[in-house]
């Protein structure tokens, strides 16, 4: 990964950091922590979720009007991609809009990943100098992954030690000790009540599910998978998506795919990566219900219609208001006096004098 982008998604990973900090502040437990930081980050993605869904409707309803433009214009490309154009910018589509969501939602995801693995840095903000401190302390490597999440598990696996196997806090003596006093005592209190805080319903957030040994935390590859294969499937039937695609690929082939694809992930990173992405797969169905209800296709085009209808009703009425102020309007004709033109051989006066006259 490039250096730049490196630097965008640690940016990114600590604005979302201050985020699970201010959950952790309040529940002093990392995995409750990462729940409600899920359920904001599914809220603050959802915007361009409907953003999206909306592109996809607005190319759906120009469909018949695309098929009309190949007809009309056949093996012209030229001249088809520029009516293409011009029907875009008449009804106010963006043909890139519908990638626009996508391309801001990967930074995000970058980001989130970056804030759940760099706990120390990003949600407890640590100076730089106190980590790497601690790296050198624990024999850390700083190649790996998830070098701050083996520095909180090391330091767990300390206090432990210290504390007998006792449950509880233990002393910050051994971690003093350890660390020689290169930090201070307030950022071993800090990492301290971290450390505890990923302890999830009885289960370590800092550790990773496996088979070879087996262990307790190979529950959440289960939950993994089943979450996964259930919020798809349940998606696909919001979304009334049929048992067989266009490309004659059934739907159940890509929903369990992913949902492997996800489990074996789960196998290599902490259960509390795991845990966010339970918690969205959970979340999923309950979004594509509301945007199924509210911003589906078929809504997003009658809605469409009706306005277009609405504005053809519109501009008929002003047509209508003009004609008949036109017919309204009175035209006053001068009343000229008849002996004026007496003699001129031209007859004056009104037709109200004329039957006078007469």
């Amino acid at each position: 990964m490039c250096s730049g982008c490196s630097e965008i998604f640690s940016l990114i990973g600590n604005i979302f950091g201050w985020v699970i900090y201010f959950f952790y502040s309040i529940f002093k437990n990392y995995g409750v922590s990462i729940i409600l930081f899920s359920i904001f980050t599914r809220i603050l993605l959802f915007p361009l979720n409907i953003k999206q869904q909306k592109s996809t409707a607005a190319q759906s309803r120009l469909q018949p009007k695309l098929k009309q433009l190949q007809t009309q214009y056949g093996n012209d490309k030229e001249g088809y991609n520029r009516a293409v154009q011009e029907l875009y910018a008449k009804e106010g589509v963006s043909p890139s809009a519908g990638c626009l969501p996508m391309l801001i939602q990967m930074p995000l995801l970058f980001g989130l990943y970056e804030a759940i693995r760099n706990p120390l840095s990003c949600v407890l903000h640590l100076p730089e100098k106190v980590i790497t401190a601690l790296y050198q302390a624990f024999n850390v490597d700083v190649t790996t992954g998830y070098a701050e999440i083996n520095i909180i598990r090391n330091i767990g696996e300390t206090i432990k030690t210290a504390s007998g196997n006792a449950s509880g806090s233990a002393s910050a003596a051994a971690i003093m000790e350890k660390l020689n006093g290169t930090i201070g005592p307030e950022y071993i209190k800090q990492i301290e009540k971290c450390s505890n805080s990923f302890r999830f319903l009885g289960l370590d957030l800092l550790g990773t599910p496996s088979l070879n040994p087996i262990n307790i935390l190979i529950i959440f590859s289960i939950l993994v998978f089943v979450t996964s294969v259930l919020s798809m499937q349940i998606t696909n039937k919001i979304n009334k998506v049929s048992n067989q695609s266009a490309g004659g690929c059934s739907p159940n082939v890509m929903t369990y795919g992913m949902a492997a694809m996800s489990t074996w992930f789960s196998f290599m990173v902490p259960a509390a990566l795991a845990l966010y992405w339970i918690t969205g797969s959970c979340i999923a169905p309950v979004q594509s219900w509301i945007t199924k209800k509210y911003f589906g296709t078929q809504v997003l085009n009658a809605k469409a219609e009706a306005q277009r209808v609405a504005m053809i009703k519109q501009d008929e009425q002003k047509i209508i208001d003009e004609i008949n102020a036109k017919k309204g309007k009175i035209i006053i004709k001068p009343e000229y006096p008849k002996d004026k033109f007496e003699g001129l051989g031209i007859q004056g006066g009104s037709n109200k004098n004329k039957k006078n006259k007469k």
